[in-house]
């Protein structure tokens, strides 16, 4: 008899605190993989959005040097991932003295940029709508030149 209860018991399978411990290890590492998976997903759609934004300042540029007319940009109009939104406000310095604005004018076809008639450089700022922390600035200089900055910690530091 004991014997048989020996082989019952090695043959009835997992007891019931066993398979919790499984089911809890599988949705700890499904947890891990959604978040890190999130994550990813917002990452690249920063990316993807500061690439439509420089590509669409780059070609305002273009357009205003080679046409010598006055040409400008509503950046409000490019579309941008559904994870970023465009911000017109910063309670910190611009880097390079610039100004947040949502479009970008161009003074009659020279491809340098102006707001409100001043020449000055023009930064367009993104920002991570899960993560308030990370906001990217992209730079439109006098001198035609598209830099791109990423905020880090109170400072601002060139991207590439």
């Amino acid at each position: 008899m004991n014997v048989n209860n020996r082989v019952r018991r090695l043959c009835s399978g997992f007891a019931l605190v066993e398979l919790l411990v499984v089911v809890s290890i599988v949705a700890i590492a499904g947890a891990i993989a959604v978040a890190a998976l999130s994550m990813a997903s917002r990452s690249a759609g920063m990316r993807k959005s500061r690439a439509a934004v420089s590509s669409a300042i780059r070609r305002a540029v273009s357009h205003a040097a080679k046409s010598g007319v006055t040409e400008g940009i509503d950046l409000w109009s490019i579309p941008v991932d559904s994870t970023v939104r465009v911000r017109t406000e910063s309670s910190l310095p611009l880097p390079e003295g610039a100004s947040a604005t949502g479009s970008v004018d161009l003074q009659g076809g020279t491809g340098k940029p102006y707001t409100n008639g001043a020449n000055r450089a023009v930064a367009v700022l993104l920002e991570d709508t899960g993560d308030a922390e990370k906001v990217v600035a992209i730079v439109l200089g006098p001198n035609a030149t598209v830099t791109e900055y990423r905020l880090a910690g109170n400072s601002w530091e060139v991207l590439r």
